[in-house]
């Protein structure tokens, strides 16, 4: 069975491995690995993405360098963004990352109060620095979402962790 955090190690591995020898040697190291079935590596574009099946069926993907979003992402994004990386389970769960920016903060952070204040979610918890950064950790039903944004001098920073809300 291949569990969470190996689909991370591997995923990294196979960047690491993509950018030294090629996909397909990349592909064939991990899939000799115990617990992994089949994994696909394409680049494209200047992102690399990686499907990862474990032989139970489970697995996940990861995108690095752009992607697109989840299906089941559970938030509306405003326009400007550009999708940077993007890791995804078969179980629901996901860690997304989005560019926007410098400057996009207020309007960045209005939008998600706006989203989670109408989106029926559990407030559990809450963190700001004014005008740079703010964090919200909330639940609804089985879900559970994190999602953060950070204003840099370069670009604002949007992170969403999410699992079970799709």
């Amino acid at each position: 069975m291949i569990r969470k955090r190996n689909l991370a190690l591997f995923a990294l591995m196979s960047m690491l491995l993509v950018a030294c020898s090629g996909g397909d040697i990349a592909e064939q190291i991990i899939e000799s690995q115990d617990g992994v079935g089949d994994v696909e590596i394409d680049e494209n574009n200047g992102s690399v993405s990686i499907d990862v099946e474990g032989d139970d069926g489970e697995g996940g993907s990861i995108t690095i360098g752009g992607g697109d979003l989840p299906d089941d992402f559970p938030f509306d994004l405003p326009g400007g963004g550009e999708v940077m990386s993007v890791f995804a389970s078969n179980d629901g769960e996901a860690t997304v990352t989005i560019q926007y920016p410098a400057g996009e903060f207020e309007a960045l952070k209005s939008s998600f109060e706006s989203q989670i204040q109408d989106g029926g979610y559990e407030i559990i918890n809450v963190g700001e620095q004014p005008g740079a950064a703010s964090t919200w950790n909330m639940t609804m039903g089985e879900g559970s979402a994190l999602v953060s944004i950070n204003a840099g001098e370069d670009a604002t920073i949007v992170g969403v962790i999410y699992e079970g809300l799709g």
